[in-house]
């Protein structure tokens, strides 16, 4: 194996490029070759990629030819252009696989609701977040309608659901249980 004298190198790889200074040489600036933007014509100091011909991702971003190009890259390959995933619009709608034709009921509609929220939340203020049947403060409280939704909904009295009257503060054991849905022991 032949010794290496010092100044020469193993590989061309290794070897400086013509007009190009090393990273870790000299006084604190920036080193590297100096280029022209393709999209705003400014002169910048290339240093790492190799391949960019822009000084930003916005200057790549804005060159109409980068664009046509990469969304005819994408088509070949079968895939949407970026922009697509960005907004999230190919997941939304009948474009989901959980798509079931815009199943929904009004009941969940109105529970998910905004209105539904600031009802529940004036009921327990008014009640100080207290229960109203055992008289107890705080834990896991629930909203109770006196005039129960579905009723509500069967005759159009949609007013009475946001009712504040028409609400109880209930603590979740006494909910169950005026519902019948706890069993009660002997």
């Amino acid at each position: 194996m032949a010794k290496i004298k010092k100044g020469e190198h193993k590989s061309i790889l290794t070897e400086f490029k013509k007009g190009c200074i090393p990273l870790n040489k000299g006084n604190g600036k920036k080193y590297g070759i100096k280029i022209i933007c393709k999209t705003c014509k400014k002169e910048y100091i290339r240093t790492k990629n190799k391949g960019s011909i822009y000084c930003s991702k916005k200057c790549q971003g804005n060159d109409i030819e980068w664009k046509e190009k990469m969304s005819v890259d994408f088509k070949k390959r079968g895939h949407r252009p970026p922009a697509e995933f960005m907004t999230g619009n190919h997941m939304k709608g009948s474009k989901n696989h959980n798509w079931k034709g815009g199943l929904c009921s009004s009941n969940r509609k109105l529970r998910v609701s905004l209105n539904w929220k600031i009802w529940r939340n004036k009921v327990f203020e008014r009640d100080s977040f207290v229960c109203c049947e055992c008289k107890t403060k705080g834990g896991l409280l629930h909203p109770h309608h006196i005039i129960p939704v579905k009723e509500c909904l069967d005759t159009n009295r949609i007013d009475l659901v946001f009712d504040i009257n028409n609400g109880l503060t209930l603590c979740y054991k006494c909910h169950m249980n005026l519902h019948g849905l706890f069993k009660k022991e002997n």
